[in-house]
């Protein structure tokens, strides 16, 4: 079944330099960061509304830690904060006092733990960054991979026990094949390619039939690949960036994707009024919630 889409509209909201990381814990929740700007947005899909909080760290995404909590991954390290998104408190930083080096996207794994990566903000094309692992039980960081040119779009399939990961500026994504825990590699293999004239990959999203979308930064598509990494369907975004992508709604058939509109100037932002808005469209399958940092001694994952 090759999932079919309504079409596209934009929720309220001011737009984003780089949105990123929508997060739906509940079918009418939905929070998303600005990562050029250092702030959050909260909507209530039920009533259309949109709250923005300005940050005082540069969040580049956020997870669930429960009714109460955030995890906010930021560029000075991984913080937890309340519901409001205030009182944070450092949880770790592995790149603290690496030149140039900075947290950039980061989801929860179907075991509860944070799966984050880093990134060279100078040189972007730089290799040396690399994905990480935050275990909930102890907190502890745990490098998973080398190798990355911005690591990002970071993905789970619990069914095949498979975890994806964007490498940006080397055009690919990475299929890693795990242990029942979901804390250790078994095999790794480059699953995609994408071409050059179709931008780059960004932000990851698996659906309940195990299909892979990708959303391609530079480009404005959404990308949908089956488990064997063949190329499905693409849909066409009316924007420039197309960041990450998640489900929510009325039984998770909705699909929201944030974009961006860093780079664009006056004249490409009126062509493209959209850039940088979250958009929204029913789809013929469905997901499910975002997974929870779940901050106990004790194992979630079956």
């Amino acid at each position: 079944m090759i999932p079919q889409f309504s079409e596209f509209s934009a929720l309220k909201g001011h737009p984003c330099e780089i949105g990123e990381s929508p997060v739906c814990v509940n079918e009418s929740s939905l929070v998303w960061v600005d990562a050029g700007n250092a702030r959050i947005y909260q909507s209530d899909l039920t009533k259309g509304e949109v709250r923005g909080y300005r940050m005082d760290v540069p969040v580049t995404a956020i997870a669930s830690a429960g009714p109460d909590a955030w995890i906010l991954v930021t560029k000075e390290g991984i913080f937890r904060c309340d519901e409001r998104f205030r009182q944070l408190k450092l949880l770790g930083n592995p790149v603290r006092g690496l030149l140039d080096l900075v947290l950039n996207d980061g989801v929860v794994s179907p075991c509860g733990d944070l799966w984050f990566g880093s990134m060279n903000e100078r040189e972007l094309e730089a290799s040396d960054g690399s994905l990480y692992l935050m275990l909930h039980d102890s907190l502890k960081i745990v490098q998973l991979d080398i190798g990355f040119s911005v690591t990002n779009g970071i993905a789970f399939n619990r069914k095949l026990r498979r975890a994806y990961v964007s490498n940006m500026f080397q055009r690919q994504v990475i299929e890693y094949t795990l242990a029942p825990d979901f804390r250790h590699i078994l095999k790794r293999r480059v699953l995609i390619t994408i071409p050059e004239h179709k931008g780059m990959p960004d932000g990851l999203k698996v659906d309940s039939f195990g299909y892979l979308y990708v959303c391609h930064w530079d480009a404005g598509l959404v990308s949908i690949y089956n488990s064997v990494g063949s190329l499905l369907k693409e849909v066409q975004l009316p924007v420039r960036h197309a960041t990450r992508c998640t489900f929510g709604g009325p039984g998770f058939r909705q699909l929201f994707v944030t974009t961006g509109n860093y780079g664009m100037d006056k004249d490409e932002q009126f062509q493209s009024p959209w850039s940088g808005l979250t958009l929204c469209a029913d789809i013929s399958v469905s997901g499910e919630a975002e997974e929870t940092f779940n901050l106990t001694p004790e194992p979630s994952c079956v």
